[in-house]
């Protein structure tokens, strides 16, 4: 067993030591607080915020052991080819606190201190110090717990160690059901008539052979996926958009249509079932909960996992939000405007709520990227690259990867080809498993 010397226990401290020592090192520990005891203890042991004779010391920032919320010097450096938070000020084990970064990070306390946000109220990623530092790209929590890892296995081989495995989680986002089925005569009409604007006519005919000939809609592309799945061995999540209202940012097929409340019982008798909560339903506990019994009453699921529309949302209120009305996992951890780690991790984490300084039961899945951002690339293998670089650092870091595909993505386009992408992307994960 592994023993800390800490000052003082807070909930902040015994929230990231959990995190970096149970879940990401699977090392047993023990926090210590009396001197006496930790000096005669003869096990492995070392001191954090206060220096004992030949033991290993990391110097403690002050985060930790706070209780209000402010902006943070957080002293960026580098060590080892990698940015740091939080550099240390004497010669200690590290050369940084490591807990008070990893905590700084996953609990996105940048968000509770910015008050800038992009148009709809999206916290920015140019204003995190992963976007200034240029490391969105990089798992920067988990490299820095293996800095710790490596350092501590230097002084103490003995020490043992059980890494988490890699995992892979597919994910999409079902926005829109279908592209002209199902949209109602007005719609229907507002569409013809943009697609005649457009002079085009090829779209026009192919909506003529869906609507009268029983063509295949080109969004249905969930025969596809079950495909791919079954190939793989996989377990996805489709998240569904279930708003009763539609708005500018809601456009999903009416719940009252029968075929959209089959394709989602279809779906969810193969995969697993997530609840896209509407940009309507944002700071509304009643509509989200409205929106969750309507999915969890057509697929036949209790639904305990979320992805935000638009990834809109607010800390800690949304997740707050969440708890309140029983979801377990969130999958919005992420940006849409920019590729990258929003809480600079690639692993799973509990979410931590800065205002009450408390744990909680809901745990969060980074993600990477959504299409969308990868339709500004210059072409498919810069994408394919991009796509795998991101898989193979989770890989190193025995993280999770979860990609956000939206299943329209895969009808068929003169600009992209996502089923080339995304086979090539399953691909790459299944050689390096």
């Amino acid at each position: 067993m592994l023993l800390v010397f800490v000052p003082q226990q807070t909930e902040r401290l015994k929230y990231i030591f959990r995190h970096i020592f149970s879940e990401r090192l699977g090392v047993e520990f023990e926090l210590c607080t009396n001197k006496s005891d930790f000096q005669a203890y003869k096990g492995i042991k070392i001191a954090y915020g206060t220096a004992f004779t030949n033991v290993p010391f990391i110097e403690a920032k002050s985060l930790l052991f706070e209780q209000d919320i402010h902006i943070q010097n957080i002293q960026i450096d580098e060590i080892q080819g990698n940015k740091i938070l939080f550099k240390s000020t004497t010669p200690d084990f590290l050369g940084f606190d490591v807990f008070a970064a990893c905590f700084y990070c996953l609990s996105r306390y940048e968000e509770y201190v910015q008050e800038t946000t992009d148009t709809i109220g999206r916290f920015s990623p140019e204003n995190s110090w992963a976007f200034s530092q240029n490391c969105l790209d990089k798992a920067m929590v988990d490299r820095w717990i293996y800095i710790l890892k490596e350092k501590l296995l230097s002084v103490f081989p003995q020490l043992n160690i059980h890494l988490p495995k890699f995992e892979f989680i597919p994910t999409y986002d079902i926005d829109i059901a279908y592209c002209y089925k199902n949209k109602g005569f007005w719609l229907s009409i507002a569409g013809l008539v943009k697609q005649f604007l457009r002079l085009d006519f090829q779209g026009i005919i192919h909506r003529f052979k869906v609507l009268w000939a029983n063509k295949q809609d080109p969004y249905d592309n969930f025969d596809y996926l079950e495909t791919l799945h079954k190939r793989y061995d996989l377990q996805a999540i489709f998240f569904f958009l279930v708003a009763q209202k539609r708005s500018k940012y809601d456009k999903n097929t009416s719940i009252k249509n029968t075929d959209f409340q089959q394709i989602i019982l279809k779906t969810a008798q193969q995969n697993q079932i997530g609840w896209h909560a509407s940009f309507q339903s944002f700071d509304n506990k009643d509509i989200q909960k409205q929106e969750i019994d309507i999915l969890q009453k057509f697929s036949q699921q209790i639904v305990v996992q979320n992805r935000f529309h638009y990834l809109h949302f607010k800390l800690p209120q949304s997740y707050n939000n969440l708890i309140i009305n029983n979801i377990k996992f969130d999958f919005s951890m992420g940006y849409a405007s920019v590729l990258g780690w929003r809480a600079s991790t690639c692993s799973s984490f509990l979410f931590f709520d800065l205002e009450t300084n408390k744990q909680t039961s809901l745990r969060i899945y980074p993600l990477f990227c959504m299409e969308n951002q990868l339709l500004k690339m210059e072409n498919e293998i810069i994408v394919i690259e991009q796509l795998c670089k991101a898989i193979q650092e989770t890989q190193n870091y025995n993280g999770t990867f979860v990609s956000l595909f939206h299943q329209q993505s895969f009808a068929p386009s003169k600009d992209n080809n996502w089923k080339k992408i995304y086979e090539s992307m399953l691909n790459f994960i299944y050689r390096n498993k």
